[in-house]
């Protein structure tokens, strides 16, 4: 019988490593301003990285953005696998 500590994590989103496409935190925040993306502000993307988490609508919002400026972002080379490499 398995431990929990023989569970293997989940896949997630490596949400530093998104924010790092755009030059971090507060980059990201100041070219969404730019660009008409007013909806998150920097508390919010601070809160993102904190918890590990970005909301779908946001990932949309950012993926748009990406696309505008010449950075697409693929969200599937973000995805780490239960240790922490690339899947």
């Amino acid at each position: 019988m398995k431990t929990d500590k023989h569970k293997k994590r989940p896949a997630y989103l490596d949400v530093r490593a998104v924010l790092d496409h755009f030059g971090g935190l507060g980059p990201l925040v100041e070219l969404a301003a730019r660009r008409g993306y007013c909806r998150f502000g920097y508390d919010a993307v601070k809160k993102w990285r904190q918890r590990g988490r970005i909301p779908s609508d946001r990932l949309v919002e950012m993926r748009e953005l990406g696309a505008r400026i010449g950075k697409p972002l693929d969200i599937n080379s973000f995805v780490r696998g239960g240790n922490g490499k690339p899947i």
